[in-house]
């Protein structure tokens, strides 16, 4: 009787543990899944955004290259500065438009790279999820066929015990008659 409340403690002990196990894999398992949504969501902003600063730097590119080029007086202008234009620049040559355009371009390229970094981590957070998953399904089984297999070893240890015991005390119990 005794050793069957200790085997009910014990089992309970163990459901327990197994089910706080589970909930904490689950915990984990809900914490990546919210990372992994927050990561989709700041990557569909960031390629909307990115999309959205390279259609206005072509419109404005293909604007100015509009301009200048309808003007007879601008455009041999701007191709005589631009074979004449020294790689290093001064903060005296003042904003002009090819610089305002590189300067765009430039925004642009640092926004794909923003954008890459961001398309990176996310696959790293899928990467994560997914692994946390394959080790809370796999840490399930295995505790659960641990947890079945030592209760029924302890249930046959129970049992095989108790026979011989009840069969002395009806031995005993026919002998005292």
């Amino acid at each position: 009787m005794e050793e069957n409340r200790n085997l009910q403690r014990e089992y309970n002990q163990i459901k327990e543990m197994y089910r706080r196990e589970v909930s904490r894999l689950e915990e984990d398992a809900n914490r990546a899944s919210k990372l992994l949504n927050e990561y989709k969501q700041l990557f569909s902003q960031m390629s909307r955004r990115c999309d959205t600063e390279r259609e206005q730097f072509h419109t404005q590119k293909r604007a100015i290259i509009s301009r200048v080029s309808a003007c007879d007086k601008c455009w041999p202008a701007v191709e005589e500065w631009e074979a004449n234009r020294s790689p290093a620049r001064t903060p005296q040559d003042g904003p002009d438009l090819l610089s305002q355009l590189e300067e765009r371009e430039a925004h642009v390229k640092a926004l794909e790279i923003d954008l890459a970094q961001t398309k990176l981590a996310l696959v790293e957070a899928e990467c994560k999820n997914q692994d946390l998953t394959h080790q809370m399904m796999t840490q399930s089984e295995s505790d659960g066929k641990r947890w079945f297999k030592k209760t029924i070893s302890s249930l046959r240890e129970v049992g095989s015990s108790l026979k011989p015991h009840e069969r002395s005390h009806s031995v005993v119990s026919v002998a005292d008659q």
